[in-house]
């Protein structure tokens, strides 16, 4: 039941972030369906304000 709550929760938030990876070519939300879901998820939004801004792409 907190998976699919998880998902539900993804699926709305990932809207904006999903406009602004087409606008910069950054398609960050791919790797969100791993074992570390949320994590990846919480990392590549962080990437997401890397790309918005301009600044260097943050190494992995």
């Amino acid at each position: 039941m907190l998976d699919i709550q998880q998902h539900k929760t993804f699926n709305i938030m990932k809207l904006p972030y999903l406009m602004q990876s087409v606008a910069t070519g950054h398609s960050f939300y791919c790797s969100f369906y791993t074992t570390n879901g949320l994590l990846v998820f919480q990392y590549n939004i962080l990437n997401a304000i890397y790309a918005s801004s301009n600044a260097p792409y943050p190494p992995l």
